[in-house]
């Protein structure tokens, strides 16, 4: 597994920098929503073409975050584990699919998807 870091207009310097406040599943997506620690803005990652989603609380993923670059919230594994399980290189609909990790306070977040957007929700 390699892991890179996912550039997102959502700041995290620490691993447990932002706090994941809700997940959504629609069947084919995923709506994550996080509060940003500093700025204390709310934003919505939405993930679309879904294949997997994964929940670990924060103890149970040390060997996960030992192999994660740097200090950070949001990173890429490229040839990851639960890629292969899920058939990359075999299956047709695993060919643009990109796994996501999302480092929140109380819980990592491995959402695999073809896509994802990133939006700031405005509060009133």
């Amino acid at each position: 597994m390699n892991a890179k870091i996912w550039t997102t207009p959502i700041r995290a310097t620490n691993f447990r920098a932002n706090e994941l406040r809700s997940i959504r599943y629609e069947t084919g997506s995923v709506s994550v929503h996080l509060l940003e620690e500093d700025t204390e803005n709310t934003w919505k990652l939405s993930f679309t073409q879904i294949q997997a989603v994964r929940v670990t609380t924060w103890e149970s993923a040390g060997a996960l975050l030992q192999a994660l670059p740097v200090a950070g919230g949001f990173f890429e594994l490229e040839d990851s584990d639960l890629c292969r399980a899920l058939g990359a290189g075999d299956r047709h609909y695993m060919k643009n699919s990109r796994h996501f990790l999302i480092c929140c306070y109380d819980e990592i977040v491995e959402i695999v998807a073809h896509q994802v957007d990133v939006s700031l929700q405005l509060t009133e």
